[in-house]
């Protein structure tokens, strides 16, 4: 298979009846024993953001390896690595899992969960189905730094604005 195959993992196929904050925390406390320890010689999943490194890695194996999975057994495996990413943010960044009820906010939610952090609201879970369906440039651990640097730092980089003459 090629490298920038299109999964066919959709977020929206996963089976989400009765999808809840104990649902949520339950998922994201399954995905270590899930990966187990010393998956191609990375660390335990702790749930520090440095543990998202190793998710990566099992991510992008899953992604370029033949599994012989079904689609469903992906997508679940794909939403616990998302709900174990968004706990890492809840937990290293002082978060909330939110439920969201307004429609405007739907693209930053799944199935109506997000992650509120200090400067607005993230999504976690449809950042893994991102990684794992298009790989590269969506690294949970990278988008884990960015939440990092704009809640503690308040922001990623000073743009330098120049004059338009």
């Amino acid at each position: 298979m090629s490298k920038n195959k299109t999964k066919n993992v959709s977020k929206k196929s996963v089976a989400t009846s009765g999808f809840n904050l104990e649902s949520i925390k339950s998922m994201a406390e399954k995905c270590p024993k899930l990966v187990g320890y010393g998956f191609h010689g990375c660390g335990p999943l702790d749930f520090s953001i440095d543990s998202l490194r190793c998710l990566d890695e099992v991510i992008d194996t899953l992604r370029n390896e033949s599994v012989g999975w079904t689609s469903d057994t992906a997508d679940r495996m794909v939403l616990t690595f998302g709900c174990y990413a968004g706990e890492v943010l809840v937990r290293a960044l002082d978060g909330s899992w939110v439920k969201i009820t307004d429609e405007a906010y739907e693209m930053v939610s799944f199935h109506g969960w997000a992650v509120k952090l200090a400067q607005g609201l993230t999504n976690p879970i449809s950042k893994a189905f991102k990684s794992y369906r298009d790989g590269e440039g969506h690294s949970l651990y990278t988008f884990a730094q960015a939440c990092k640097q704009i809640c503690v730092d308040g922001m990623v980089n000073e743009i330098e604005v120049g004059s338009a003459s």
